[in-house]
């Protein structure tokens, strides 16, 4: 970001190189890449398991996942008491459902912030990517436990049109699309849901009782506020500034001066960093609200209940915390970075020696000049040079 905003105050308006349309083969190439990282995983997570019968199996599937899964510790991995549990989750589970589902509140758009993802609000090559990784899961867990798994995303921005002024219509689109790509992409165990619809009906009542709890918490408890205040700071970066008329290089500004009110910036870019902050912490009680909502009300067990007609699932997190694991998004590989989510980016594509898929933001992309790539004018990825990390590397310099 430093040097990016270096760059916009020298007059760089940090514009995207040309577009390249993207042939009906190459695009056929990209799936077919997706269909070999699928297989290519599955073979990872299930190598050199231990043979043996039903017990054998559970100690598998709980490597399974282990493998499938990053911030391992954070899950409670290598922690005796913490992976029991999650095994007696795991067979009370199957036992009592079919099919066994994973289900995990992620995405359903992109985050607002240009810097992050541009104007693109569509799937593109970082959902595909991350679809591709829950459907290897999903496999290699019916692999080693010989049954029906399947993998329910429960799409949570459509949640924050309120508080993050997420747009529904671009939810709405994103939707749709998903349901679309997925068919094409052969995926048949992942789901995305249409959360709106299968919410439980007291859901705005609900929300509204953690936010106003959480509203009162902050203004008596020191370390309830404090945390408040942490969660605020990462939703300023969340926060929808795509419904602000800017030029890019006034975004790069803007965000930096989010993420720092001490920069030496333009003081009218610090003075609307500022509204922003207040802004954000005013509706940072409703966002904390939705979240313990979706626990209280058991959402994704409800949409499971609508979708595949069982009550129970494995509860997958993008925030990993003992005993619910945070899968694994994007492959290993020297463009990736673990922690960051396909709605916080945008895709990346670089060939060299092999295919590599990775997410990035968008203001790194412009920075770097990597080159848009499109099929019928729908942004899809970033094709990153060979030696994309060493771009990465100068960025973060």
């Amino acid at each position: 970001m430093r040097l990016a905003v270096a760059r916009v105050l020298a007059g760089d308006p940090l514009d995207t190189p040309p577009a390249r349309e993207l042939s009906a083969f190459e695009l056929e190439q990209i799936r077919r890449d997706l269909q070999t990282l699928r297989h290519t995983q599955v073979r990872d997570y299930t190598r050199g398991l231990e043979p043996g019968g039903a017990r054998a199996a559970w100690g598998n599937a709980l490597t399974v996942l282990r493998r499938g899964s990053t911030y391992r510790s954070r899950s409670g991995f290598g922690d005796p008491a913490t992976e029991g549990a999650m095994r007696l989750t795991l067979q009370q589970v199957a036992e009592r459902t079919s099919p066994l589902v994973l289900a995990v509140p992620l995405g359903g758009g992109k985050a607002a912030n240009p810097t992050k993802t541009g104007n693109n609000h569509l799937p593109d090559l970082a959902e595909w990517t991350a679809w591709t990784m829950l459907a290897a899961l999903g496999d290699a867990l019916g692999e080693v436990l010989g049954r029906d798994v399947r993998v329910l995303t429960i799409p949570d921005a459509p949640l924050h049109t309120s508080d993050l002024a997420f747009s529904a219509a671009e939810a709405t689109a994103h939707q749709r699309q998903a349901e679309s790509d997925l068919v094409w992409l052969g995926m048949t165990n992942v789901v995305v849901a249409d959360t709106l619809r299968h919410l439980p009906a007291p859901w705005p009542e609900e929300v509204r009782r953690h936010a106003e709890a959480a509203h009162k918490a902050m203004a008596i408890d020191p370390s309830t506020k404090i945390k408040a205040d942490e969660q605020a700071r990462s939703l300023l970066f969340s926060l929808n500034l795509r419904a602000q008329p800017a030029s890019f290089a006034r975004h790069v500004l803007l965000t930096a001066a989010l993420g720092d009110p001490q920069a030496d910036l333009p003081n009218d870019v610090r003075a609307e960093a500022e509204d922003l902050r207040r802004q954000v912490a005013r509706a940072t009680p409703h966002y904390i609200g939705v979240n313990h909502a979706l626990r209280s009300l058991r959402v994704p067990q409800a949409v499971a209940a609508q979708v595949f007609g069982v009550e129970e699932v494995v509860r997958l997190t993008v925030h990993a915390k003992p005993g619910e694991t945070r899968p694994a998004l994007l492959p290993n590989g020297p463009l990736t970075r673990p922690g960051l989510l396909p709605m916080h980016g945008v895709g990346v594509l670089a060939r060299g020696d092999r295919v590599t898929f990775a997410t990035e933001f968008e203001v790194e992309a412009r920075v770097a000049r990597h080159q848009p790539l499109r099929h019928g004018g729908r942004f899809l990825a970033h094709a990153a040079p060979k030696g994309g990390a060493d771009d990465r590397r100068a960025l973060a310099a």
